[in-house]
């Protein structure tokens, strides 16, 4: 499953919008539709935010990181790109 994907359905159910998200994660609602949409990824060191913003524990948070790796290679990237 892609990454922006994996977002959209954990926001969705924590009941956030893309601006609650965005100010919780410190990124605008832009940059939260951006990664939903797979136009950009989150830098890896906001990965772990997201995944304590929406409370989905060690197994989300993992699913979270390994999407994260795969959209990076895919898209270019050796280390994710910044928000």
């Amino acid at each position: 499953m892609q990454l922006g994907t994996l977002i959209k359905r954990y926001r969705e159910r924590a009941d956030l919008s893309q601006r609650a998200l965005g100010e919780a994660v410190g990124v605008s609602a832009t940059a939260i539709h951006a990664w939903e949409t797979g136009t950009t990824i989150p830098d890896r060191s906001r990965v772990a935010t997201l995944a304590a913003v929406l409370r989905i524990g060690e197994p989300g948070y993992a699913a979270l990181e390994r999407a994260a790796q795969i959209d990076a290679v895919s898209k270019g990237a050796v280390n994710a790109p910044a928000a």
